[in-house]
């Protein structure tokens, strides 16, 4: 019996073999580019490029597998050096978007110095790329983007708005207002929430702290806008003396956030200071900085509480805002365009150096 079957089984096997439907053929493996050769700082960027599309060509979904290759390559040098070729040797606009809307959603922190100048030689969507270099902030060669801008015969929407954001980003907030006014309205969807968020800014950066903070709680819900959105309301709130709401604002940031986040530390030891409860005001700032606060709102903070703690706060802590303790004239490594803000805020300390403000407000309003 178990001859039989046995004979049988070999019998099948043959001829399935005969009819094709089985084999020998080992499958072909699918060759992706290893992480050392992603990240390797000697690796030449249309090399790299050239060997991640080969290795979409036998992916089943090549958008997936172009994004999992980019995922993948974390040094900051070979991240921006791969698009230019990458999005050269795609072929599918489909691809090329994916490329594009990758870097839209993870930012690169900071662009070359050339990135602007190659992409305008280029002349191929610009508006991808300036999204791009948007994401991660105002873009080097901002007065090579505003040239080309002016030097176009007619813009989209969408490149209206982006000159818009240069030039507000570059402290042109006339020039800002007049081109965002004429395609505000008739922007749709994420565009046109863009639009209004940079209505907020210019009413902000204007001065008018009240049309600003009306338009600004709309965007704390949203994790594109509520990082900046709470400082502006922050500010604005302080210098229009409401406090109280401001600490309310804060307190809705705070919900989408954990209870160590340092910024919520910064800025509730800023509004104590203002409500003139210092030593609340420098609790929050040890909490800040044990939690490993750095940035630009730390350091104005540090700064601040200097005047009440000159014993307590160390000068590595004052940022580039140690020019400010030192008496010294300088807008060096600080963002000109909030410099208005941050000096205003510094009038109204209650222990604020009256003869050190003349000497700092000649940097106010320079274009940077």
């Amino acid at each position: 019996m178990r001859h039989t079957t046995r004979h049988k089984l070999l019998a099948i096997s043959a001829f399935l073999v005969l009819m094709g439907c089985t084999s020998t053929k080992k499958p072909e493996l699918k060759v992706r580019p290893s992480l050392t050769i992603l990240n390797s700082t000697s690796q030449d960027p249309e090399e790299l490029a050239d060997l991640i599309v080969k290795s979409l060509v036998s992916e089943q979904d090549p958008k997936k597998a172009l994004t999992d290759r980019l995922d993948n390559i974390f040094n900051p040098k070979i991240r921006e050096g791969v698009i230019l070729p990458l999005y050269d040797l795609l072929r599918e606009e489909t691809l090329k978007e994916v490329l594009i809307e990758y870097y839209v959603k993870r930012p690169i922190e900071v662009f070359g110095d050339d990135f602007v100048g190659r992409v305008l030689s280029k002349n191929e969507n610009v508006s991808g790329f300036l999204e791009m270099m948007l994401a991660s902030g105002t873009p080097k060669g901002r007065l090579q983007i505003e040239n080309y801008f002016k030097q176009k015969t007619s813009l989209s929407q969408l490149e209206m708005l982006q000159f818009s954001e240069i030039l507000l980003d570059g402290g042109r907030f006339s020039e800002s207002a007049r081109v965002l006014a004429k395609v505000l309205y008739q922007l749709e969807g994420e565009y046109l929430a863009r639009g209004e968020f940079a209505s907020a800014e210019l009413d902000f950066y204007q001065k008018d702290y009240a049309g600003a903070v009306e338009k600004l709680v709309d965007y704390l819900p949203q994790d594109r806008y509520r990082e900046e959105s709470v400082d502006m309301l922050v500010d604005g709130l302080i210098l229009m003396d409401d406090l109280n709401k401001a600490f309310r604002y804060l307190k809705v940031y705070a919900t989408y956030k954990n209870d160590d986040e340092p910024k919520i530390h910064v800025l509730r030891g800023k509004l104590f200071l203002f409500a003139k409860n210092y030593r609340e005001s420098h609790k929050q700032w040890a909490r800040a900085k044990d939690l490993g606060s750095r940035d630009e709102q730390y350091w104005l903070l540090s700064f601040f509480l200097s005047h009440y703690f000159p014993e307590g706060i160390p000068d590595s802590d004052m940022g580039p805002f140690l020019a400010w303790h030192k008496g010294r004239l300088s807008g060096t490594g600080l963002d000109l365009v909030r410099y208005d803000i941050y000096l205003d805020q510094y009038q109204k300390l209650s222990r604020h150096k009256q003869e050190l403000v003349p000497r700092l407000r000649p940097f106010s309003r320079q274009t940077p």
